[in-house]
């Protein structure tokens, strides 16, 4: 299968000056100093007072930025006179929210080398490249995304850079040799020099990956879920520039680290693992997913969400049976599934109890995540055993289920679902879509605002 690809180039705090008694004085400066504190940055790179600065670093974009989204959270100052600084305070400080600042206002400029041969190259391919995954039936697969990172926010990293900005996709075909499970491409502007592409490294890691994959916040680790037959693993891969040449020639990761459930403790599958990525190959390690007693696990439509939170390093994953599955130490720790106090959780019961990608909302501390027989559940991250820790929805889409994880907007902390074929037995036959908005950390019953339309896609 060819895939084609696009990347395109893409008020200081107003001083109050009213005349106020002493001790409120004090503590309007006092307000004043808190807001400046994490805005001090952007005053030193010419960024808007109201907004954190686009600092010079590397960004990952994975699927989850496209279900974690932030509204315009406004200015320290209307906060503070809405009595909401601190929720200000934690969404400006939100690494995803910084994150996203920096793609929406990174200046990225190529010189006029790299410009003119990229309008040449832009004129001849209409600004696309395509590659081959493999074989026919390689796909990243529907609803799935690549994963994308740029280790510097202000430039273009193409192929000569150290390291280049990449994209990994996953293949969702069984690997071998002559097949990749993953593969990255660098040189990936139309403002590098060809040939663009390149291959930046193709493994076969041992499984099927057929999920969406997501990247560490330095860039030099990739998170992923593997199937053997039906039973699936979190991948954690540390690569290594060169290896593999093409999505067809492969080699497995330098070290390999697997914990099955015949390995028993994963203890010192993670520790070597841990001891691998202090040195300079490849590194991967494969850890089972906890079995619920009586079934061991598959994964087929939930890839993983990482929580970028410092000192947090925390992934959850869903799978088939219904289950919430936590890992911790992902990439900057000793990795291990989290078993007991709750976890896994056992979240959906229904018929059809296959679960989306769960999506995190820092601010109310809530995984959300869709099940394939049209309900939204919401777990209590910390506390998934208190009593009201888990809730669902009523029943949401009535034709095959969800498919796509809700997006969560963490300014506003409202959760939006869309639904193709409604459960409305006002409209039997015929059907509404919707899209609907619940409130974040209250009761899922009913939605805010169900807004029905009759075309086809919502």
């Amino acid at each position: 299968m060819t895939l084609n690809c696009s990347f395109s180039i893409t008020s200081v705090l107003r001083r109050h000056d009213h005349v106020l008694r002493l001790s409120c004085l004090v503590l309007s400066i006092l307000a004043i100093v808190l807001a400046v504190r994490p805005l001090a940055a952007a005053q030193d790179h010419g960024q808007p007072q109201d907004q954190p600065a686009a600092q010079p670093h590397g960004v990952p974009y994975d699927w989850s930025h496209h279900h974690v989204i932030f509204s315009n959270p406004g200015t320290a100052e209307d906060a503070m006179r809405k009595g909401a600084y601190d929720h200000w305070f934690h969404t400006v400080n939100d690494p995803r929210y910084q994150q996203d600042q920096v793609r929406r206002h990174r200046h990225q400029e190529p010189n006029e080398g790299q410009r003119e041969w990229g309008k040449r190259h832009e004129a001849e391919s209409g600004g696309l490249w395509g590659q081959s995954l493999g074989s026919v039936n390689a796909a990243v697969g529907a609803g799935m995304y690549p994963a994308k990172y740029s280790f510097d926010s202000n430039n273009l990293n193409c192929a000569n850079a150290t390291p280049p900005d990449y994209v990994i996709y996953n293949t969702s075909v069984t690997p071998g040799t002559g097949q990749a499970s993953v593969v990255a491409y660098d040189n990936i502007y139309t403002s590098c020099t060809a040939p663009i592409p390149q291959v930046y490294w193709a493994y076969n890691t041992g499984g099927t990956v057929s999920t969406s994959v997501v990247l560490s916040e330095d860039g030099t680790q990739a998170a992923f879920v593997q199937s053997v037959g039906t039973t699936a693993s979190l991948v954690i891969l540390k690569y290594k520039a060169g290896e593999g040449s093409s999505a067809t020639n492969t080699v497995p990761p330098g070290t390999v680290s697997a914990c099955t459930s015949t390995t028993g403790v994963c203890a010192t599958q993670s520790t070597a693992f841990t001891s691998c990525k202090g040195r300079t190959g490849s590194c991967e390690l494969t850890l089972e997913f906890s079995q619920d007693g009586t079934n061991t696990p598959n994964d087929t439509n939930s890839p993983p969400f990482y929580d970028y939170a410092h000192g947090s390093d925390t992934l959850w994953v869903g799978d088939d049976l219904g289950y919430l599955h936590k890992f911790t130490g992902v990439f900057n720790g000793t990795p291990a599934e989290v078993v007991g106090g709750g976890w896994p959780v056992h979240v959906s019961t229904e018929a059809s109890p296959v679960l989306t990608a769960p999506v995190y909302d820092s601010t109310s501390g809530l995984i959300f995540v869709n099940d394939a027989s049209g309900y939204l559940h919401s777990v209590n991250a910390a506390n998934p055993t208190g009593i009201g820790n888990i809730q669902i929805s009523t029943q949401m889409e009535c034709g095959t289920g969800f498919h796509d994880p809700p997006i969560v907007d963490s300014t506003t902390e409202y959760v939006y679902d869309f639904i193709a074929y409604g459960c409305d037995p006002q409209n039997n036959p015929a059907r509404n879509s919707y899209i609907n908005r619940f409130a974040a950390g209250t009761p899922l019953k009913e939605p805010l605002i169900k807004s029905p339309t009759r075309v086809c896609c919502v």
